[in-house]
């Protein structure tokens, strides 16, 4: 069989693989430079006639010598590592034969066999599975040639460390080949023998539909020999010498695939297996700096970029294109955070194909903390540093190197821990800097400084500015706190179900995407829905999800007071359908069976319809508190007196109940939330604690707290309280929960003792300062306006 002249050469190759002759040493692989060239096709190498060469092209005769190493002693230079011998088609050395030496990158030379007798694919299949851009070519001027002497012998002087394919070529279709070629290598015989031919065909997996493979590159790494496939995938490379090699293809926007081996044979045409592209993934491995700071450049590590093949690269940040991103490499690209960005998953696209998206949170600066009151000299504080995102959320496992000093006043003395340490009364001043943003503390020192009280539980920032409580048809246990409905597991995780920084706007959505002007009131549901007042609104929270849907009172911001402001501005009230009826200011909910509720909103006792339809029972200027019983009954609760509502509305005080006159000293000022055990027993808290009726008779007894604030735990007649919020009944754990301006805490109802646990709770002692933007900082974004501390939470 006889086959064409070869037209193909690869100057640049990056990565297959192919055989690996007994005893071929194979290293690491090495990955390659980005700015090596493709392959390309060239002119076959020069055709140098032997005259041991058969001119008849028949079977060889018989050798003269024995093929195989060539012993140390016989080479011209005994000190030159790399030598070899040329034995023609005869057996015998053959003279003037052109020997090229190719220097190879990596592991694209190891893979290749040489003709002799015993060919063993060594490691190529372990190969197979790495990265195939790791493998190549060096450049086209490492190409080493040589011509075999009268005796056969050639040397080359490959540099040590280096590898070489090594092939002798006396003309189109008589060539031999030698891989991986190393410096401990010694001598080597390459036996001249004709050529043979590869072809086969390219495909990809059905489901990716591709009926052009027009122009895909198939390749012997290491080599000169190319072929293109035509439209339907098929392919062949000619004048390939004796031997066992694995193929390479690749096309940009089809992949690439390795083949199984296939052994080549003299004057055949060896069909190798389908050769199956694929598209290896754009992936996302590591960011530095761990957080987007507007301002500053970041640098993204990863894979397959597309630097080297000159592909479209996209970067996007938050679903928005980074104009600034420069891929600098096939594994690196940088960007600058765009001024105001929030963030957001960062995603890399290279040619249409997309990373996985990473979470990247854009820093808007950060909160430390600083004494309450005044510290002792001789005492220390220590400062904790909180970073936030745009939602004023806090970034999760990001230590932000802060710089510490004190700015003014010789009180205090400040370590770059943020530990504040007092030594002698006055006042300073101590600033912690970050980047673009700093934060000021102001430090009193007195000679004997307040000590704040303990709590047990876990400490979350959220738990500071608490808002409500309730126990869903779920069981879990849900609190509110300024823009947020969070569920609260029992060793005190906070994870936000709803909602984001209070105040920005109201805004119907799912999940952290909802806003909220500012939560003022929760119930739950028998069947799982949350119902939330939000200032002047309604609006409810599906658990699943999070997803927030306002069912009454105006879609527009208002403006919301703290309750305890006494010239608190009242704003109207109207009935009406849905977000066409106008609330005030909503302070208790209690679900009502039909799916509706009744509301206390400012002075009035409220109904919103299951149809949405708001409607005012009566003026309620004494009642503060709504409660649900297990079965739907409605409580409502005054200064010092019960009352259970029917469907209408109508109010019944409980009776008997004791004198007012002897309800405990704690109930002065308005009930704050209402709650009904299992045995029937009701439960009414106030500001610094909780007095309880009883189902048999209503009787009223303190049952835990007294007249005097604090946060103690403990047996309920010694626990204090303060600024309790919310109050509700959990079945399972048969306590009452309490929610207080700080923290959210337990009474037990099993114990005699009703013993008061903290499970979660604010910072103690502590106030958060935040970090404002540095004037002139290039990542400050003069249309942002910073939310206040006790606004965001």
């Amino acid at each position: 069989m006889k086959f064409s002249r070869p037209t193909h050469r690869i100057n640049a190759l990056f990565a297959a693989v192919c055989l690996v002759a007994a005893g071929c040493a194979v290293g690491a692989p090495t990955a390659t430079s980005g700015g090596e060239p493709r392959p390309r096709r060239s002119a076959g190498p020069a055709a140098v006639k032997s005259s041991s060469a058969d001119p008849t092209g028949t079977k060889p005769a018989s050798p003269a010598a024995s093929p195989g190493v060539v012993p140390a002693g016989t080479s011209p230079d005994p000190n030159k590592g790399y030598f070899g011998r040329v034995l023609g088609l005869d057996g015998n050395p053959a003279a003037g034969v052109r020997i090229e030496a190719r220097i190879v990158a990596n592991h694209g030379g190891s893979l290749i066999t040489d003709n002799g007798a015993g060919l063993i694919a060594n490691h190529g299949g372990s190969l197979v599975a790495n990265n195939s851009s790791s493998y190549g070519l060096a450049a086209a001027d490492e190409l080493l040639t040589a011509l075999s002497g009268a005796d056969g012998t050639f040397t080359l002087a490959i540099p040590a460390g280096k590898q070489a394919n090594v092939e002798a070529i006396q003309a189109t279709d008589v060539k031999a080949i030698r891989g991986a070629v190393t410096s401990a290598g010694g001598g080597f015989d390459l036996k001249l023998a004709p050529t043979g031919a590869i072809k086969g065909k390219v495909t990809t997996p059905p489901d990716r539909q591709i009926t052009n493979y027009q122009g895909v590159d198939i390749y012997i790494p290491g080599t000169s020999y190319l072929a293109k496939a035509d439209i339907a995938g098929n392919f062949q490379i000619d004048n390939v010498p004796v031997g066992e090699y694995k193929l390479f293809a690749e096309k940009v926007g089809l992949g690439s695939g390795v083949s199984s081996a296939v052994a080549v044979k003299s004057r055949e045409a060896a069909q190798v297996a389908e050769l199956m592209l694929a598209i290896e993934p754009v992936t996302i491995t590591a960011v530095d700096p761990p957080f987007a700071l507007p301002g500053t450049q970041v640098t993204v590590t990863g894979t397959r970029f597309g630097k080297s093949s000159g592909a479209i690269f996209k970067l996007r940040l938050g679903g928005l294109t980074i104009e600034n991103a420069t891929v600098l490499s096939d594994t690196t690209a940088t960007f600058t955070v765009p001024k105001g960005s929030p963030g957001g998953d960062l995603v890399i696209e290279v040619n249409g194909q997309q990373s996985a998206s990473r979470a990247y949170p854009a820093l808007n600066g950060f909160d430390v903390t600083g004494p309450d009151s005044d510290i002792g000299v001789g005492t220390a504080f220590q400062s904790t540093v909180t970073p936030l995102d745009f939602d004023y959320e806090p970034v999760k496992d990001v230590v932000l190197p802060i710089t510490w000093k004190v700015a003014s006043g010789d009180a205090v003395t400040v370590d770059q821990t943020g530990k504040i340490s007092a030594v002698k009364q006055g006042v300073a001043m101590v600033e912690a800097v970050f980047g673009g943003y700093r934060a000021e503390i102001e430090v009193t020192v007195s000679a004997t400084g307040a000590s704040a009280g303990s709590l047990g539980g876990a400490t979350a920032r959220a738990a500071s500015r608490l808002s409500g409580v309730g126990i869903g048809g779920d069981g879990r246990l849900y609190v509110t706190s300024g823009g947020r409905v969070f569920t609260l597991s029992a060793d005190g995780k906070l994870d936000t179900l709803a909602g984001g920084v209070a105040g920005e706007e109201v805004k119907d959505a799912t999940g952290k995407f909802a806003r909220f002007e500012r939560i003022s009131a929760l119930a739950c549901e028998p069947a799982g829905r949350l119902l939330v007042g939000d200032s002047g609104r309604i609006r409810e929270v599906m658990p699943l999800d999070g997803a927030v849907k306002t069912l009454a009172g105006s879609l527009e911001l208002g403006f919301f007071v703290e309750e305890e402001d006494p010239v608190a501005e009242e704003g109207e009230q109207l009935d009406g359908q849905g977000t066409a009826a106008l609330l005030d200011r909503v302070e208790s909910i209690a679900p009502a069976q039909d799916g509706g509720a009744f509301f206390l909103d400012r002075d009035k006792l409220r109904r919103l319809a299951a149809s949405g339809a708001v409607t005012t029972i009566a003026g309620a200027p004494t009642l503060t508190a709504l409660g649900a019983g297990p079965a739907g009954e409605i409580y409502a609760a005054g200064t010092k007196t019960v009352y259970r509502l029917d469907a209408a509305g109508v109010a019944t005080a409980i009776t008997p109940q004791t004198a007012p006159a002897s309800w405990p000293g704690l109930s002065s000022g308005s009930a704050r939330g209402l709650a009904r055990d299992a045995a029937g027993n009701l439960y009414v808290a106030y500001a610094t604690g909780v007095v309880r009726l009883a189902a048999a008779d209503g009787a009223v007894t303190r049952l835990a707290g007294s007249a005097a604030e604090g946060q103690v735990d403990g047996p309920a007649t010694d626990a204090r309280f303060m600024a309790i919020r919310g109050l509700a009944f959990d079945a399972a754990r048969d306590a009452l929960i309490v929610v207080e301006t700080g923290a959210v805490r337990q009474i037990s109802l099993g114990d005699a003792a009703n013993p008061v646990t903290t499970i979660v709770h604010g910072e103690i002692g502590s106030i958060p300062y935040t970090a404002e933007p540095i004037a002139g900082d290039p990542g400050e974004d003069g249309d942002e306006q910073d939310v206040p501390d006790d606004e965001a939470f």
